[in-house]
């Protein structure tokens, strides 16, 4: 086997030796003449099965593109963390940044650098956050795709009390009337906010609505879980 393409929407796993007697390894498209190093001449077989973590173009952020490493909006370079998982393409690089709602951007790089194509800028929507491409001389063949809009492929998990933080600790809530139709739009709404990190969702009301915001960024006053101590409000 010399490799092959996966798409996007599939996955597919490998097994070595005959009858898959040997060791099996599962790569998430989108790949380009996916291929594992070593086992050219000892792939068995393989699975074709539908990549479960696969998000439709329509439903993923748009992404900015300028020729150079990614800075905030001083100008001043910020940290990138390497992310082998998207070095595959562009695209699994940006699908791997949608994945992290705290990635305000990713860094190519087409050549490689410091082991990986891509990596991701986990520096939140603050301060920090990936506006642009450095203004000087370029480095390597740096690309950053500023991240426009918040679409993100994570998923909501349902706590049976009010938010808090890593600590444990109450959360500032913020009223939101606009998402008092329904739990399904009180979330909508969040996600139209950089800031907000989750909801609190009263069935009954409290203080003027259902829905509530947590508005406090993705640091450490991020929405984590819902409270375990005590009576539940």
């Amino acid at each position: 086997m010399t490799g092959m393409d996966v798409p996007a929407h599939l996955k597919i796993t490998l097994y070595q030796h005959h009858r898959g007697q040997g060791r099996k390894q599962t790569f998430y498209g989108p790949y380009e003449s996916l291929a594992v190093k070593g086992w050219q001449r000892t792939v068995s077989g393989l699975r074709v099965e539908k990549n479960e973590n696969f998000v439709d173009k329509a439903n993923r952020s748009e992404y900015k593109k300028y020729s150079n490493y990614c800075v905030n909006k001083y100008n001043r370079d910020i940290h990138q963390t390497r992310w082998t998982q998207g070095a595959a393409t562009l695209e699994k690089c940006q699908m791997e940044c949608d994945s992290k709602a705290q990635c305000g951007g990713i860094e190519w790089y087409n050549s490689n650098w410091n082991g990986s194509k891509c990596h991701l800028m986990l520096t939140g929507w603050g301060a920090n956050k990936a506006v642009k491409g450095y203004s000087g001389g370029r480095w390597k063949d740096a690309e950053c795709y500023a991240r426009q809009t918040m679409k993100t492929c994570e998923k909501w998990t349902r706590y049976t009390n009010y938010c808090v933080n890593s600590s444990g600790r109450d959360m500032r809530q913020t009223r939101w009337s606009k998402g008092a139709k329904s739990l399904a739009t009180c979330q909508a709404e969040c996600d139209k906010q950089l800031q907000c990190s989750g909801v609190e969702w009263y069935n009954s009301g409290w203080n003027r609505s259902k829905c509530h915001l947590m508005l406090t960024g993705w640091g450490f006053n991020k929405a984590s879980h819902g409270q375990t101590r005590g009576r539940r409000w």
